[in-house]
């Protein structure tokens, strides 16, 4: 059953689990050309002793999609997408756990509503300007980027499912069926979706996201694990390093064998830095 409610005048889809108790809700957000689905293994656990909400972050998932977001919105509009989710829900304060893109989201959040965060946990978060990894450098380039989306329809969705995850992970994790399973379970079964979805993304890609966080990071006073996988070929583990010496109360683990998805590949070892530092008390 799919659930969906608006925000920031997107129709949000969203899922909700566990049940409310004296510790703070947990909102997962996942990354760039990702869904939802991707924190399964994650949410589950979670679920057991918070209440969690996951949900496609806007033009993504099964999220409504536009197509026409202009680039300095972006980011923007997906901070105003979890602020209206909160209000939703009515939840004052919340833990936050944001994954590349997902994770600069909450970092943005941080900064404009710290009273609305308990503590943050970022995997591998989009936090400094760097090069355009791997395939996606052709994607910004100006008509190239919308003739590559324009085609995205008539990829086949399986090799759109194990390239991108493969292209995430470390490079000696093999794929594994269900996960890209559960990657396909989370993309719209509309084909055209996947243009619209496309043109965001592009505008994600082009507006330098990571440079509208830089100034912030000294002033997030909010207890944060930032976790990086060694082997992450998307965003270089070195930003881990840069990005505690930025937060005053932030503190870096990594996670051997892992590529960018960390809490994908590593789902237990994750698990246990994430119980760990929820457990701390502040």
């Amino acid at each position: 059953m799919f659930t969906f409610l608006d925000a920031a005048g997107y129709h949000t889809h969203y899922q909700k689990t566990g049940k409310a108790g004296k510790s703070p809700p947990v909102v997962v957000i996942h990354g760039l050309m990702s869904t939802l689905n991707l924190w399964n293994y994650v949410r589950a656990s979670l679920s057991k002793h918070y209440q969690v909400l996951a949900y496609d972050l806007l033009e993504c998932g099964l999220s409504e999609k536009k197509g026409y977001i202009t680039d300095g919105e972006v980011l923007p509009k997906m901070v105003e997408q979890l602020r209206d989710l909160l209000d939703s829900f009515e939840w004052q304060d919340a833990t936050l756990i944001g994954a590349s893109l997902g994770g600069a989201v909450a970092l943005s959040f941080a900064s404009q509503y710290p009273g609305r965060v308990h503590r943050l946990v970022l995997a591998a978060p989009a936090c400094f300007p760097m090069p355009f990894p791997g395939g996606t450098k052709w994607l910004a380039m100006p008509g190239l980027g919308e003739g590559i989306t324009l085609c995205a329809p008539l990829i086949p969705r399986n090799l759109y499912a194990r390239a991108v995850l493969q292209s995430n992970y470390h490079r000696n994790t093999p794929l594994r069926d269900a996960e890209i399973q559960l990657f396909l379970e989370g993309l719209d079964p509309d084909r055209r979706a996947m243009f619209s979805g496309g043109q965001a993304i592009l505008r994600s890609i082009r507006w330098p996201i990571a440079e509208e966080l830089e100034n912030m990071y000294s002033n997030i006073h909010i207890p944060t694990l930032i976790i990086w996988g060694e082997g992450d070929r998307v965003i270089s583990p070195a930003f881990g390093k840069r990005l505690e010496k930025n937060m005053p109360q932030a503190v870096l683990k990594t996670l051997p064998g892992a590529g960018h998805l960390s809490f994908l590949e590593k789902p237990r070892d994750f698990l246990e830095l994430t119980y760990s530092f929820l457990s701390d008390p502040l």
